[in-house]
């Protein structure tokens, strides 16, 4: 009889391989909407965090292997105009993909590492009952997809300076 342990790991020896073939696509896409997405990125959750919010910008990242040995599943980032939602597919088939929502007008920080082929997206943002991490690996190659996006909801979760009590404008004597 089989672990599930055994049977996690014989999946991601499977994966590795299917990502190592030649001719695998390894470029991140932009798609028009969240219906777009794979089938194996597709999420009650999100449809339901998504609901009412204007969906700007839909990334979707292939399979990869980083660091000569890790293996990163399919993801994609879901922007809006007030958050960013990061999607992980599972390594095991049928299962859905983990959700990360962050809203933007609780983003405490936001750090970008860029490496040669390597990159490292890290964000935080206040949750309700605590604060909510997303931590991302991706190709290089994909900034050009992703520096837009993040710099829109940089600038508009960006605090606005608010009145002093006994002043007029902030800013102002």
């Amino acid at each position: 009889m089989t672990s599930p342990i055994d049977d996690r790991e014989k999946r991601l020896v499977e994966l590795k391989k299917e990502v190592t073939k030649r001719g695998f696509n390894r470029h991140a896409s932009i798609v028009g909407r969240i219906s777009d997405l794979p089938i194996d990125l597709r999420s009650s959750a999100l449809e339901a965090l998504a609901a009412g919010e204007v969906v700007q910008t839909v990334i979707v990242f292939p399979p990869q292997i980083q660091r000569g040995w890790h293996y990163i599943p399919k993801q994609a980032l879901v922007f809006t105009d007030t958050s960013a939602i990061h999607l992980l597919a599972s390594i095991l088939p049928e299962q859905e993909p983990q959700v990360t929502y962050l809203r933007g007008c609780g983003l405490m920080y936001m750090k970008i590492t860029l490496v040669l082929l390597y990159g490292f997206l890290e964000m935080a943002a206040q949750g309700e009952d605590f604060p909510t991490r997303l931590a991302m690996e991706f190709n290089t190659i994909s900034w050009d997809c992703l520096a837009s996006p993040l710099r829109q909801l940089l600038q508009k979760t960006q605090a606005v300076p608010g009145i002093l009590p006994g002043r007029g404008e902030a800013g102002s004597s």
